[in-house]
Parts: structure tokens; sequence; C-alpha cells
């Protein structure tokens, strides 16, 4: 729910009645209404096959972007996929937001929940045990979540 908020705070082609009435609506901030925004959800990203994994759920979420925005007339071209590597996508993405006068907002949702079963895979793989990790993530200071 905060990450659909985030995004339609910030999107470009927002609807005021959405927050007519509302705290928000009365106060916009400066930025509200100016970006494209990429949204990146890590959950379903499949730590078997990590790499291809990845770069299926980034260009996914690349494609979207470029299908949504080239429609509504805010990208001049749709954005280049490349099937094998997502940071060369997101660089053609990033090109293609500058040349259409545009500019971008990145939301990134369930990172935390990502970077947990990458670490949880890694304490697997070097023989730790699961008593270890969640005596570590309880610690005062980890930033490590469930």
């Amino acid at each position: 729910m905060k990450v659909h908020l985030i995004e339609v705070l910030y999107f470009i082609l927002q609807r005021q009645e959405l927050f007519s009435g509302t705290y928000i609506g009365k106060n916009p901030t400066s930025d509200a209404g100016k970006y494209l925004v990429l949204k990146l959800h890590f959950s379903s990203v499949d730590e078997t096959n990590l790499e291809e994994s990845f770069n299926e759920v980034i260009n996914s979420s690349i494609l979207k972007f470029s299908e949504k925005y080239h429609k509504a007339g805010l990208l001049d071209d749709p954005v280049e996929i490349d099937d094998k590597d997502c940071m060369s996508s997101f660089s053609y993405l990033a090109s293609e937001v500058g040349l259409s006068n545009q500019k971008l907002s990145l939301i990134i949702d369930d990172v935390d929940a990502f970077n947990n079963r990458l670490l949880m895979k890694v304490i697997a793989e070097k023989g730790l045990n699961k008593a270890g990790y969640e005596e570590f993530r309880k610690r005062e200071g980890s930033t490590l979540r469930h």
C-alpha cells in the first residue's frame, strides 16, 4: 500500500481528485506529480537461478514502465530491453527518460525480504545455522528483518 501511495503522489499523471480534501491534496510537495515512476519488486527473484531471475524481474518492470509512459506520450520512444543484461536495459531507460525531457523516480519494494533470503542462502552454503543468523539479526543496530 505504501509503495502504491508513493507512486501516485509522484507519478506525473497523478489524479488530483484522489487527494482532494486531504492534507496531501491541500499541501502538495514541490515534487508531487513531476516524475515517471519505475517500481521494482524483488520478492519474485528466484535465488536458485539468481542472475537470470534478477534480469527477468528488472526487465519486466522496465518493459511495463516503457509501455505505460510511451502509450501516455511521455516517452518519445519505447525503451530497448537487453534480455541478458538488465543494467543495459536500465541505462537505455535512463537515456530515454532524459531524451524525453522527463525525470525518473525509482521505488524499490521488498528489498529487505530479498536481502534476507540471499543472506540465508549464503549462511546455509557456508554451513552456518539459522540460530546463529537469528542471534546476529536480533543484535542491537542490526538492520536485518524478516
